[in-house]
């Protein structure tokens, strides 16, 4: 990775730093928030918070190991743990983080779906905010354009992702607000279950992703049917938000 600053002895990595950054400043939101919030658990919420920390970092690391780079850290296995030069895959950190916090949840005997909602917006953030890390670093660069916001003759494609999430949360957090003020009877009843916000966020992160990975252009792995892995986890997180989300929706109001 490349370091922001270099003193010879001590470097910086950009990435690191950006990620470092983002999640203290994340971390002081949600301790902001449960002064606020219905369950005032603050161990419960942090011990939540570093299962899906140290989860989403070995998901992403081991995931980027065994799809994206198998010949190379079989060949040199001590590489694997040379963590700082790079090499994570969000979708793996993301799936890895998602199965652990829910089986803390309920082991807990918690709600998962009341957590999910609470934490989307922490999780979208941190996702853009990385972004940002990987438009600096040099990484998840696309394809070669002429347009005038091309960046070196490319799509600046972790631009492309920072700006949709970004707009997907303020859309989604505008449009519950406005909801559950009771502006309209059908609109009040799209968010009246718990989980409907973060599915909401599942279906537009996945169509996001979809679609921007068509103008990337770094190495991902093997392509599968010409959609990366990213896509096919897109994808199937798209299907998976609509059929829980519409479950979920008649099992409520067919009662």
């Amino acid at each position: 990775m490349k370091p922001l600053l270099d003193f010879g002895f001590i470097q910086i990595p950009t990435f690191y730093l950006i990620i470092s950054l983002t999640a203290t400043f994340v971390l002081l939101l949600i301790h902001k928030q449960t002064e606020n919030y219905r369950v005032n658990d603050r161990k419960f919420i942090f011990d939540l918070v570093i299962i899906i920390m140290i989860a989403g970092f070995l998901g992403a690391r081991i995931f980027h190991i065994i799809y994206e780079e198998l010949d190379f850290y079989m060949t040199f296995p001590l590489e694997m743990f040379k963590f700082w030069k790079g090499g994570f895959v969000y979708f793996g950190g993301f799936i890895t983080a998602l199965f652990c916090s829910f089986i803390f949840i309920t082991h807990r005997k918690q709600n998962f779906w009341t957590w999910a909602d609470f934490l989307t917006p922490y999780v979208g953030l941190s996702y853009a905010f990385g972004r940002i890390g990987c438009f600096f670093e040099g990484c998840c660069y696309g394809q070669f354009c002429e347009l005038p916001w091309a960046i070196q003759h490319k799509h600046p494609t972790q631009l492309y992702m920072f700006f949709a999430e970004v707009l997907l949360l303020i859309f989604l957090i505008k449009f519950k607000t406005w909801a559950l003020l009771n502006k309209g009877y059908f609109y009040s009843r799209i968010f009246k279950f718990e989980g409907s916000f973060f599915l909401f966020w599942l279906f537009g992160h996945g169509l996001n992703r979809f679609i921007i990975e068509f103008w990337r252009n770094d190495d991902r792995g093997a392509l599968l049917l010409d959609h990366s892995i990213s896509q096919w986890f897109s994808f199937c997180f798209i299907i998976l938000s609509l059929i829980i989300y519409l479950f979920k929706f008649r099992k409520l109001y067919s009662n």
